[in-house]
């Protein structure tokens, strides 16, 4: 019965870290109109983008070590108080006869789902969030093929747009052409061959 619980409780937290990088994942790339489907991440890619979402609702933008202890701390007693009010209601069901049987453990389900559905739901938007303030922080890109002297980054460098590096997979690079210092964009899928070369540099 106690292993039967364990591997329960481990499929129901890896699957919620599962949905977390999910999400987070398809609002980072969403931003900059690429499908999840076309990078192809694994599940281990997405359970550790599950962190970055994590990570980002709990510390936020730029935080500080006293700033995180603090966020922390104030979640804990939030936990701790939800777990004890929830504790207090389920002992009052089982005293009245509703059918609950272990009040501790119906408790800490109750929080446990409380906390997953918002961390869940909430991951796509900070997908989104993490992107905008990327944009304008990725590497510089130059593009060049053997059959193309002249490079694509030169030619749109001198309209004043540039290149800019956002993801490679085995199949496609993934640009982002904009002006300096404007948000408007263009997404440019180049093709991953063995005759281009994508270098990028900050």
């Amino acid at each position: 019965m106690r292993e039967l619980l364990i591997g329960f409780l481990t499929a129901v937290v890896t699957a919620v870290l599962y949905l977390t990088g999910y999400g987070y994942i398809h609002g980072f790339y969403g931003f900059y109109g690429i499908s999840v489907n076309e990078l192809d991440f694994g599940i281990q890619e997405i359970l550790v983008r599950s962190f970055f979402s994590l990570w980002r609702l709990i510390a936020g933008a730029e935080p500080t070590p006293v700033e995180v202890a603090e966020k922390a701390f104030m979640i804990a007693l939030i936990g701790l108080f939800l777990f004890f009010l929830f504790y207090k209601i389920s002992t009052a069901l089982k005293a009245n006869g509703c059918g609950v049987q272990n009040p501790k453990r119906v408790a800490a389900f109750a929080l446990a789902m409380l906390a997953i559905l918002p961390i869940a739901i909430s991951s796509n938007f900070v997908g989104g969030w993490v992107a905008e303030e990327t944009l304008r922080s990725l590497p510089r890109a130059k593009v060049t093929t053997k059959d193309d002297k002249l490079g694509l980054s030169d030619v749109v460098d001198k309209e004043g747009w540039f290149l800019y590096h956002l993801e490679t997979t085995p199949k496609t690079h993934y640009l982002v052409l904009r002006q300096v210092g404007e948000d408007f964009r263009w997404l440019l899928r180049v093709p991953n061959t063995s005759d281009t070369l994508v270098q990028h540099f900050h």
